[in-house]
């Protein structure tokens, strides 16, 4: 059937449920993913764009379409069929892109090299990750997508261990510590390639996390930002610490990591974007972690405040506060707990 998205009109599968056995993967869910990308690359100059897993060829066609400028575009899917459905999809936008079927690795690394490479595969995205570290080009854009999110988020603990070589944490900031966890596992295998990749834009969505990371050229002048987060289930304390016991009440912690402990993006490049997603990212503070309203009234027998009316006192007192992403029930600040508490009136 024909669908419209953005700028481009392509065929997709008639598919009941989105899943990996659809003929050609199309995820209309994925239209923000998309959007956020394309106002992120007109932020930039031209840019030599890798696709390698093309599908029905929705996002190399808005890039096409959308786009201020680029130099090239390369998509790519291993699937004959995808193939097939990507040229009929191209000629159908009248956009001129070349399309390959290989493993994602092998078109990758048969290449010279891209500007921008979007990894977005079904799933867990690590194994791509290597040949994308070694084609990217310095001050070029690494995009990742993670949709193995029950890993990343804790409910299967084993898999993240397994996988992204950290522990993850369930309950209130187990997205936020997911992508941390994912950031940290594409900086860590960039490093072997002497790149360090710095987050221009993350967020969790949906059913995904994605991040985009910037290449400096240099990995030995960029000192890793790693580490582990504590959260205290008895008195709420969360934070960068390394320490099994809670600074605030003494109990035992629950610790995650190792993970990035640094920005998860960049505001001046946050607020160049043509996106509500964007404009909010850029709003939220870069402290680590948030506190759930609701989750910590609850504990502590507080009726619960205005947002707003919080985050002013919060302010007031010195402390940073904003919304977050994450949950519309969520506190970004660099409030102790204890401060927190009697700040909500």
């Amino acid at each position: 059937m024909l669908i419209t998205e953005g700028k481009a009109t392509i065929d997709v599968p008639n598919a009941a449920k989105v899943s990996k056995d659809m003929p050609v993967f199309y995820n209309k869910a994925m239209k923000q993913n998309r959007d956020i990308s394309i106002s992120l690359l007109n932020t930039r100059g031209p840019m030599q764009i890798a696709d390698p897993f093309g599908g029905t060829g929705i996002r190399s066609i808005r890039f096409s379409k959308e786009l201020k400028s680029f130099k090239i575009i390369a998509a790519n899917d291993k699937s004959q069929e995808a193939v097939s459905l990507m040229r009929k999809n191209c000629k159908l936008n009248k956009v001129s892109i070349p399309v390959s079927c290989e493993d994602a690795n092998i078109f990758l690394l048969k290449s010279c090299g891209f500007d921008y490479i979007d990894i977005d595969p079904f799933g867990y995205p690590g194994r791509f990750l290597s040949a994308a570290a070694e084609r990217i080009s310095r001050q070029g854009i690494l995009a990742v997508t993670a949709t193995d999110t029950a890993a990343l988020s804790g409910t299967f603990p084993d898999a993240c261990i397994r996988k992204y070589w950290a522990t993850p944490l369930r309950g209130e900031c187990m997205h936020e510590i997911g992508l941390r966890i994912l950031i940290r596992q594409c900086q860590m295998i960039a490093g072997q390639f002497e790149k360090s990749l710095i987050p221009l834009a993350s967020y969790s969505s949906l059913h995904y996390m994605r991040t985009f990371l910037l290449v400096e050229k240099h990995a030995r002048s960029i000192k890793p930002n790693f580490g582990m987060f504590g959260y205290c289930p008895k008195c709420l304390f969360r934070g960068a610490t390394d320490k099994k016991e809670c600074p605030n009440c003494g109990a035992k912690l629950s610790l995650a990591g190792p993970l990035w402990l640094g920005k998860l993006g960049d505001k001046a490049t946050l607020q160049k974007m043509d996106e509500p997603l964007a404009r909010q990212l850029a709003a939220e503070t870069d402290d680590i972690g948030f506190y759930n309203l609701h989750r910590v009234c609850e504990a502590y027998h507080k009726d619960i405040p205005k947002m707003e009316v919080l985050m002013k006192n919060l302010r007031s007192a010195g402390f940073s506060a904003s919304r977050t992403h994450f949950t519309p029930l969520g506190i970004k600040t660099d409030a102790p707990i204890k401060d927190f508490v009697k700040l909500i009136r």
